[in-house]
């Protein structure tokens, strides 16, 4: 079963930091960030290879201060998804397997429904920004779903080492991506329609 309350208080640090990520991301020149991140991202992805190593659980503490370090890495990968514009599933599953010691299906499931809340609240706060063209949101959120429930379904028929190594594989990418195609230098001329919300 999905540890819901460790969900709630990661999402708690998240939604908190996701607007303060996206606001910071209008005024900063990501390009060193997503190349430190995305050389990040590929470590990581082949230490997921790597699946007999043992993975560490020193952030699972019990009590207040194991609350401590939910919240605070919620903040960590919330406020990262908001600058970066990345699922923080992307960020957080990674560290709940090697740090938190949860089961990589457990993690997944954590991820996904702490993300919810976070999403909403970058989300919300790029649109306020005119980061997002409202047109291509339906249909990218549509399939979105439609994708999620179906990767859900073939994750939950695949061995825990299996999912890790896919897992591993895909950040491996897009820490590939991150690295060598850095976000392009912003422009002085005019943006798309992407009207502020009031």
């Amino acid at each position: 079963p999905i540890d819901l309350a460790m969900a709630a208080w990661l999402a708690l640090g998240a939604t908190v930091a996701a607007p303060l990520g996206a606001r910071m991301s209008a005024r900063l020149s990501s390009a060193n960030l997503r190349r430190a991140f995305g050389v990040m991202l590929v470590l990581v992805g082949i230490r997921l290879f790597l699946t007999h190593l043992p993975s560490g659980s020193w952030l699972a503490q019990p009590g207040v201060l194991g609350t401590v370090f939910e919240v605070g890495t919620g903040f960590v990968v919330g406020w990262l998804s908001g600058l970066l514009g990345v699922g923080g599933g992307t960020i957080l599953v990674p560290i709940l397997t090697l740090l938190f010691g949860v089961e990589q299906h457990h993690a997944q499931g954590v991820s996904l429904v702490m993300i919810i809340p976070t999403a909403i609240a970058g989300a919300w706060t790029h649109a306020r920004l005119g980061h997002v063209d409202r047109r291509i949101v339906p249909p990218i959120a549509a399939g979105s779903v439609v994708a999620a429930i179906a990767a859900a379904t073939v994750a939950g028929h695949l061995p825990a080492a299996t999912l890790k190594i896919c897992f591993g594989a895909l950040l491996v990418w897009m820490g590939a991506r991150f690295a060598l195609q850095p976000a392009p230098a912003k422009q002085d001329g005019p943006r798309p329609k992407t009207e502020p919300v009031e």
